[in-house]
């Protein structure tokens, strides 16, 4: 709008201009709009919103939230996010952070990482995270040793052989 100086003009020529570009299937979709005569340009675009945006179903979106668990190589951090991107679209408030540690204790796919969350009495969401990335990291980094140390005593035990 700025940049065709619409702004400074009137509503009815902002409404007029609107009608003209938006195309014909739009249109007719204005065309069954009510109250649409004396209508501002701000009203006709949330009528257009209402219209082509689907309304949320909350507790289809919370089951979707339930339902969610950390998939084979999901990190924690991915179903953290994952977790919150769900929580968004349904509509518990205040409680959206204690929801949040509670799904995700019950989604980990580690029951060890789930056992040391239990034992936590008033765990927050910022210890779940922190204790799952170090649970993570340190499941990782064991690892990468033992995957050494097999090597090691690989290629050892081929060294004797050959000797």
């Amino acid at each position: 709008m700025d940049a065709t100086s619409l702004n400074t003009k009137p509503e009815g020529q902002k409404v007029a201009i609107l009608l003209h570009v938006i195309g014909e299937e739009c249109l007719k979709i204005y065309n069954t709009f009510n109250e649409v005569s004396s209508a501002s340009m701000n009203d006709i675009l949330a009528k257009f919103e209402a219209y082509f945006v689907p309304q949320r179903n909350i507790t289809y979106e919370s089951q979707r939230l339930f339902l969610l668990v950390q998939r084979e190589e999901q990190s924690v951090d991915d179903f953290i996010t994952e977790l919150r991107k769900q929580l968004r679209n349904c509509d518990y408030g205040s409680l959206n952070d204690s929801i949040l540690v509670d799904q995700l204790v019950r989604g980990l796919r580690e029951s060890r990482f789930r056992e040391r969350l239990l034992r936590v009495p008033d765990l927050d969401i910022k210890k779940a995270v922190d204790m799952c990335r170090t649970a993570e990291t340190s499941k990782l980094q064991a690892q990468v040793y033992f995957t050494e140390e097999s090597e090691h005593a690989l290629y050892s035990l081929y060294i004797s052989c050959r000797a």
